[in-house]
């Protein structure tokens, strides 16, 4: 019997329903009153898709029921609710009702108001109330949509009247949309009037259109105050205030009000986003940028087109044009302007080959350029030097896609010609301009002047921009900078007198850095910060090193008349040399310093062979900071120590190490700030893990250390704080949302890495035994392990998620908590906030670790003492691992330092052969003991911790004999049990 299938439905239709029956169920619809609870419209999703109404339509039609106009209504009702914007499907259904009643009119009016086409919302109402259709509460606000929409201002001036005549003045929806329309057709005072009518009749939706209103027109500390008299807030009111801000150029503002809602702990919208990723664009400011990505992630936003699109321009503006890249490849969707964005911002980072391949490919997915398409395709041209390109792709534009240049493309192609020496082919592109250039065009010409030294013709171009714009302090600038280069000092005072005579100021130059949480800003001479003798005391230090590397500086910019020595120290004293120096002073190692001007860069500092000499100083700088630990991963010439201590321990007979997978091994952090890293440390990492397959080493990997220094928790914490978010303590790494999405974002960068060596993913590598979460994870703010614990189940899961092939650990000391407090008495005197029972009962983790350091736990007690102590340590963890956990216990660290008062050679070497014997004992009695990694085993010429557990193997010839011996038993005790029939059950 045939069926009939609808794929648009969803699973509770009438889909595969036979068709005598859905045959009944219409001949009963069609005589019985109507019911939308057993129509097929009742069957709809809340938003439609047209081709849900089609078939919904279809249905209708079958059972012959297109004349009953209560039906059709409803159809369009649902078509009104849909998200396409066609209004043509719409219009033919309500042409074939007869004598539409108000209903379907609404429904109409409204399907045609939210269309291209809103002014035909107008035309139906008018000619419903000339067939004498009498409006409703419901018609106004519909109508009002499609003249705010329209910004027909008059047309919704008469209907205010015709609300005013019907008396609908009360209505709380009519009023929302009086508002709302006044504001977009800005009409400020008229929104205002229509709010303060009837204050008592207002919601939150009313509020914040008045607030809408005020913001919009740039009236922000009006809109502050309503903000404040607000009975009731929502995110729509804290997104007003933020746009605000941001749109009137306050974005410090409207970031600082970004923080303060996520302080209340209110969830963002899309377009508050949207609108922080632009001012965080704007300023530069990374990590903010950062923090509203973070924020995206962890509250599972999806990625649309304008977010994506906010994204790409913001990480591109913060000087991170990979991570752009990234953002823009992983998006689901693209638009015109998301393609455009990521041109654009290639260019700017001077990728201009890289930008016009991009192109290229937009092309060739059939989109269209548009004129800022071709703004990003131009200007990567005139960044890159690309002469011929340039001209191919200007012809291209008007001639093949009919674009008329705007001020814009010009500026492009002058700045192109400008650059490479053709100042006379940009003059004549200038002069057959078919509209009247702007200044900006003139003023890049005159800085292509100014470039080649153009002395007359850029005397001649200053003093027509001074015609032009005798306002702009810019061009009274540039043309005494002009005189300056050719050291007529005579015309630079002419210059700048007629700047004074004419009331013209030079604006002042500032450079903004942002650190420790907050933006700092600069001026030339700046002396106001807090930390300015730091600052001049860096400064020094910056001249000093750069007078060594042959730096000479370019005091031609400076437009006075004065002795040599006294330019210079003018130059050393712009702004972004103060910021650099701050920079240096409270960035931590290995970190990017971003500087953000308001003005061109000092064309000293960035003059080709100064720029090279500074880079070299921030370079060496950091390295000057290293010194106290040489790094042995990151630096090749370094590498042979790796391969010397995997080469002697595999000759020992020694499987498993266990390393740092968040810094080099030494004070070089992998992970420099969120998201950005190390490139080097990564390489070194690569190479460690190389290595460890060619001599047999299987690794443990730690993800994160719990300390300060090598990219520890309490950086993690400070990333957090820096970016704005409220912080009370290091352990909010454990529970704030934002701390743990840089934790997962770094998990997954770690697991995902491709090794450069060995060319196999990480998480796909088999010379990784396992992964630890946290070297060592401590809580003082919750002794009993509940924190760590959910800490520990997220992050397990998220790790399992991405690669299920390794094993997981924890990286725990090995603590008793609360889950069994009687247990308790067996740590060393004191809590560190985890529970060794309940956090290694979490099913993602596969085996428990412990670690064992008497001498400092129990500091002062005689070896007895903390021998006594290490047999209670392990003996009550085996036995927990094979009775409660059921997995096995590996003791991953351990060892007696040199450091130790009493230390001698033989005391370690019999310490560690007491320890050896347990780990032996207890494989050998049956359970789940697996090892023990000693620490930390070096070879010659390794840099130490300077704890004093180093041991050098050829340098310790009995350790080294403990060692082998321990190894060599081991194996043949794990050869031993792995024959079978060689152990009970029990054991297994």
């Amino acid at each position: 019997m045939p069926s009939i299938y609808s794929t648009g439905y969803p699973t509770k239709s009438l889909s595969l329903v036979p068709f005598t029956s859905f045959h009944f169920i219409l001949n009963k619809i069609s005589k019985s009153p109507f019911s939308t609870a057993t129509s097929p419209l009742s069957l709809l999703p809340p938003c439609p898709s047209t081709h849900h109404a089609k078939q919904a339509h279809a249905h209708i039609i079958a059972a012959g029921l297109t004349a009953n106009g209560t039906i059709m209504g409803h159809l369009l009702a649902a078509l009104a609710l849909s998200p396409s914007t066609s209004s043509d499907y719409p219009r033919l259904i309500f042409q074939r009702i007869q004598n539409p009643n108000i209903f379907a009119s609404n429904n109409m009016i409204r399907c045609l108001a939210k269309s291209e086409l809103p002014r035909h919302s107008l035309l139906l109402y008018v000619s419903m109330r000339r067939s004498e259709v009498q409006p409703n509460n419901y018609t106004f606000p519909f109508v009002l949509q499609a003249c705010s929409k329209a910004l027909a201002i008059a047309e919704g001036t008469q209907i205010h009247a015709q609300v005013l005549k019907l008396g609908f003045t009360d209505d709380i929806y009519i009023r929302n949309a009086l508002i709302h329309f006044y504001s977009v057709c800005c009409k400020s005072e008229s929104s205002r009037r229509v709010f303060e009518e009837n204050r008592q009749c207002c919601d939150v939706v009313t509020w914040n259109a008045i607030l809408a209103n005020y913001a919009r027109d740039g009236q922000i500390n009006i809109a502050e105050k309503l903000f404040e008299e607000m009975p009731k807030r929502d995110v729509i009111s804290w997104s007003t205030m933020v746009m605000g801000y941001v749109q009137i150029g306050q974005l410090e503002k409207g970031l600082e009000w970004f923080r303060e809602m996520r302080a209340k702990g209110l969830i963002p919208n899309e377009a508050i986003l949207v609108s922080v990723l632009s001012a965080s664009a704007q300023l530069g400011l990374l990590e903010h940028g950062r923090l509203v990505h973070s924020t995206v992630d962890s509250l599972n936003f999806p990625m649309t087109v304008p977010l994506g699109t906010a994204l790409i321009d913001m990480y591109a503006k913060c000087g991170c044009i990979e991570r752009s890249r990234q953002v823009f490849d992983r998006m689901p969707q693209r638009d015109v302007w998301s393609w455009n964005v990521m041109i654009c911002g290639l260019a700017t980072h001077g990728l201009g080959k890289e930008a016009l391949a991009l192109y290229q490919r937009f092309t060739s997915e059939g989109l269209r350029p548009v004129n800022v398409t071709f703004v990003g395709v131009l200007n990567a041209c005139s960044r890159a030097g690309l002469i011929n390109e340039g001209r191919y792709y200007f012809k291209l534009m008007t001639e093949n896609y009919g674009i008329q240049p705007e001020m814009e493309h010009y500026g492009c192609m002058v700045d192109l010609l400008g650059r490479a020496g053709f100042v006379a082919e940009a003059l004549e592109l200038v002069e057959k301009m078919a509209v009247p250039p702007d200044p900006v065009l003139w003023a890049t010409l005159l800085g292509a002047c100014k470039i080649h030294g153009l002395v007359e013709l850029g005397e001649n171009i200053g003093k027509k921009l001074i015609e032009l714009d005798p306002t702009h302090d810019g061009h009274y600038v540039l043309l005494a900078s002009i005189y300056a280069k050719a050291r007529k000092w005579e015309d630079v005072v002419r210059v700048r007198r007629l700047m004074v005579d004419r009331g013209t100021n030079k604006v002042a130059g500032w450079s903004l850095i942002e650190a420790q949480g907050r933006v700092h800003r600069f001026i030339a001479g700046d002396r106001e910060h807090e930390r300015s003798s730091e600052i001049y005391k860096m400064l020094e230090v910056i001249g000093r090193r750069l007078r060594e590397a042959g730096y000479l500086p370019d005091i031609s910019p400076v437009l006075h008349d004065i002795g040599e020595e006294d330019k210079e120290n003018i130059i050393k004293e712009h702004s972004e040399r103060l910021a650099i120096a701050f920079g240096l002073l409270v960035t931590e190692t290995g970190s990017c310093i971003r500087i953000v001007k308001n003005l061109r860069v000092c064309g000293d500092c960035h003059e080709e062979r100064n720029e090279t000499l500074c880079y070299k100083l921030l370079i060496d700088n950091v390295e000057e900071q290293l010194l106290v630990h040489t790094p042995i991963v990151a630096d090749p010439s370094e590498r042979n120590k790796v391969s010397d201590v995997f080469r002697e321990a595999s000759a020992m007979g020694l499987s498993v190490c266990r390393t740092w997978a968040f810094s080099d091994g030494g004070a070089r952090a992998l992970q420099m700030s969120p998201g950005i890293y190390d490139e080097r440390v990564f390489q070194g990492l690569d190479f460690v893990i190389s290595e460890a397959r060619k001599y047999g080493i299987r690794l443990i990997l730690s993800l994160i250390n719990n300390y300060n220094d090598y990219g520890g928790r309490p950086q993690y914490v400070e990333w957090a704080r820096r970016a704005g978010v409220p912080i009370n303590n290091v352990d909010d790494f454990y529970t704030n949302a934002v701390v743990k999405g840089f934790y997962k974002d770094h998990v997954k960068r770690v697991l995902t890495r491709f090794n450069t060596i060995t060319r196999i993913a990480y998480k796909d590598d088999p010379t990784i035994m396992a992964w630890e979460l946290i070297n060592e994870p401590r809580c003082e703010a919750d002794y009993s392990g509940k924190t760590v614990n959910g800490w520990v189940q997220e992050m397990a899961s998220y790790v399992k998620y991405i690669d299920n092939k390794h094993l997981l650990e924890i990286g725990m000391e090995g603590f008793y908590g609360d889950s069994m407090p009687e247990k308790k008495q067996i740590n060393p005197g004191y809590q560190v906030g985890t529970d060794f029972i309940s956090n290694n009962l979490i099913k993602e983790v596969d085996f428990a670790t412990i670690h064992a350091y008497p001498d400092i736990w129990l500091s002062g007690q005689n070896d007895y003492s903390q021998l006594a102590f290490m047999q209670r340590w392990m003996s009550s963890h085996w036995t927990d691992s094979r009775r409660i956990l059921k997995k096995p216990l590996v003791l991953a660290e351990f060892g007696k330092s040199n450091k130790d008062p009493g230390y001698s050679l033989s005391g370690r070497d019999s310490f560690m052969s007491t320890i050896y014997r347990n780990i032996y004992n207890f494989a050998q009695s049956g359970g789940t003991i697996g090892g023990g990694l000693v620490w930390q085993i070096m070879t010659e010429g390794m840099e130490p911790y300077y704890d004093g557990y180093e041991i050098i193997l050829s340098q310790n010839p009995s350790t080294s004999g403990v060692i082998t011996q321990q190894s060599h038993k081991m194996t043949a005790l794990g050869h031993m049990l792995s024959r079978p029939h060689a152990h009970s059950d029990e054991q297994t």
